[in-house]
């Protein structure tokens, strides 16, 4: 396992402030030594967006790897990956029609939700959870 990944959307209620979310990951930094992390703007059970300061908070702590931006807008993702760049922290596009544009701008890659079934398929045919 290369890093642990939080969900943005189930580390604080919709109506909490990017303050609590804060709060929420300085507590598991906190308390998890230097197991490093993910973060994902999964879409469930409501989409979460990260602004860019929180992203440039979230690289500065030197534990998080990589980020599944969802955001659909690769403006607001180049300015995600300038606010990172020379850090740990790689921003993933979970939009294909963006894929082009983001990894020119920097990103490390693509990661669409067609990359969560196959990864899902793959476990359940490889007996992963075994």
């Amino acid at each position: 396992m290369d890093a642990v990944i939080l969900i943005s959307s189930i580390l604080v209620n919709e109506n909490e402030s990017e303050d609590v979310l804060k709060k929420k990951v300085d507590q598991i930094l906190s308390s998890t030594g230097s197991i490093p992390l993910g973060i994902y703007e999964c879409p469930m059970p409501y989409k979460r967006l990260l602004s860019v300061e929180m992203m440039k908070w979230l690289a500065d702590t030197g534990r998080f790897l990589c980020h599944k931006d969802t955001c659909c807008n690769s403006a607001s993702i180049k300015t995600k990956i300038d606010a990172v760049r020379g850090s740990r922290l790689k921003i993933y596009d979970a939009h294909t029609p963006n894929a082009y544009t983001s990894m020119q701008d920097g990103a490390a890659g693509l990661t669409p939700i067609s990359a969560n079934f196959f990864q899902s398929f793959m476990c359940i045919f490889l007996n992963c959870s075994s």
